[in-house]
């Protein structure tokens, strides 16, 4: 009788976050956000409250384009906007350079909206940032429409830390039991089977907490591509603009991550996927410059007060800005997420 009980009430709570997260009062709303964004903004405070001294991942766009079809993307095939343009190698050069200047030791990722293996040149990329920052951890972020033995031996011969692979299916996301492509399983089997040992490779993002860059990650997640996610500051093709005030506050992105595409342009996160809010460019200024101007300290300051309404593109923005969830100790957080996507967010 205690189970029941204590399951009903979960069912309860549960349903009263999710109601008022989406149809509660504003001042209500607030409290539940600015219940989950404390510790977080404790977390990413800094020295008066100015934001963290250095950012945590960069991530280059090496080419403005994409091979996938997924409904609630502005980068896909069918909804990219932008010219088809590639990185310099000059551009890419003097990014890595400034992060080996400052002894960055975070991550570097290759993607952004785009498909980094629709690079031609990915592997001396790669190998360069290998080279110049033997202490950061390389990740590519990929469709695996790509992905096959030539290609994923070739970025792991340039010192690829990780692959974590979304394939969008709206089959396979259905049906677990329908096999991956091709060219996916031959990769797995024929590279990755034969190159690391058991021990050598696992899930998961980053160092392991024992033996560090002693391990390979694999990822192999299968995602529909009619999903509904953020709506990416009103960008989602598949997803409205927030039009009333946001409720949401605190967003770790401008906080955590830096994002240059092909030109040298940086945004401020993520979802400004055409870079339409450039915080400067790194073909003008050094990185951290660009960190610690006016630009992204006035975004960071704004964020640490657990408010969106003082940019035009966070104010619309619903998505929920928080990188983890930690299991049922974030009951409020993983609530939160699931209301304003509409489903479960792990």
């Amino acid at each position: 009788m205690i189970k029941t009980l204590t399951k009903n009430l979960v069912w309860y709570r549960d349903k009263l976050v999710r109601h008022v997260v989406q149809n509660g009062p504003f001042f209500a709303q607030r409290l539940i956000v600015k219940i989950v964004a404390k510790p977080h903004i404790a977390k990413y405070r800094g020295v008066n409250n100015r934001g963290p001294d250095i950012f945590e991942t960069v991530f280059f766009e090496l080419r403005t384009r994409c091979n996938s079809h997924c409904a609630f993307c502005a980068g896909s095939v069918e909804n990219e906007i932008r010219p088809d343009q590639h990185m310099p190698f000059a551009v890419f050069k003097k990014g890595i350079d400034n992060l080996k200047e400052v002894a960055f030791r975070g991550r570097v990722a290759f993607h952004i909206t785009s498909e980094p293996l629709l690079s031609q040149d990915l592997p001396a990329y790669i190998a360069y940032a290998r080279e110049q920052l033997p202490k950061v951890w390389l990740q590519l972020l990929t469709n695996g429409r790509k992905l096959n033995p030539s290609s994923g031996t070739a970025v792991l011969d340039a010192g690829i830390n990780e692959i974590t692979v979304n394939y969008y299916n709206d089959a396979c996301a259905a049906n677990p039991d329908l096999p991956l492509p091709q060219n996916i399983q031959k990769f797995e089997s024929e590279v990755l089977a034969k190159r690391f040992t058991h021990d050598e490779i696992t899930t998961g993002h980053g160092p392991d907490p024992v033996k560090g860059f002693g391990v390979f990650r694999y990822n192999c997640n299968r995602r529909r591509e009619n999903e509904i996610l953020s709506n990416q500051t009103g960008s989602s093709p598949n997803k409205g603009m927030v039009t009333t005030k946001n409720f949401l506050g605190f967003c770790h992105s401008p906080l955590t991550d830096f994002h240059i595409t092909t030109d040298g342009t940086v945004s401020k996160c993520s979802k400004d996927v055409f870079f339409t809010d450039p915080m400067g460019n790194i073909m003008d200024e050094d990185i951290m410059e660009i960190w610690n101007g006016s630009r992204f300290r006035t975004v960071h300051k704004m964020l640490l007060a657990n408010d969106r309404n003082a940019n035009v593109m966070c104010r619309g923005c619903d998505y929920p800005g928080f990188k983890t969830i930690h299991g049922k100790k974030d009951i409020l957080k993983r609530l939160l997420q699931h209301s304003i996507y509409g489903r479960k967010m792990e």
